[in-house]
């Protein structure tokens, strides 16, 4: 059998741990990558998820969608939090997706082919560099290493 890739087990652990979260009706609000610890634990890897200065608890989920304005960093923010709309947890998730395709592109990137670079140059095609207006541009460009 066919060890996953690299990217697959990061991405998956993140995840595992937004649900986890979300699940205790808390969100975290600043996902980025400055707030994921990577440590080498052997041959593995353990991601520790920092910073949880803006995050806030909630008694139930239905209450979690708040639309007061919030500090956020423009670069992973998702549309609704950029435009200060009502946000849930999807929030949290657009932020894990950006993430997700940064430790992809780094991932991916060897000495003769950089993905960060590349990646960054299809985000700056948009009207600022921002995950969030450069979508159609990231998922066409990038759709290789979903699969």
């Amino acid at each position: 059998m066919q060890e996953p890739p690299m990217w697959s087990v990061h991405s998956r652990t993140i995840t595992l741990y937004d649900q986890f979260i979300h699940s205790k009706n808390v969100k975290h609000m600043g996902i980025k990558p400055a707030n994921l610890h990577v440590r080498r634990t052997g041959p593995d890897f353990r991601i520790y998820v920092a910073d949880f200065g803006i995050a806030r608890a909630y008694k139930s989920a239905a209450e979690s969608d708040t639309d007061p304005p919030t500090s956020f960093t423009r670069f992973q923010a998702a549309p609704a939090v950029a435009m200060q709309n009502t946000r849930g947890y999807t929030a949290d998730i657009f932020s894990l997706g950006c993430v997700c395709m940064e430790i992809i592109a780094t991932l991916n990137t060897t000495l003769t082919k950089n993905e960060r670079v590349r990646l960054a140059n299809i985000r700056n095609l948009g009207t600022d560099n921002s995950y969030d207006c450069n979508l159609s541009g990231i998922s066409n460009g990038m759709v290789r290493y979903t699969r």
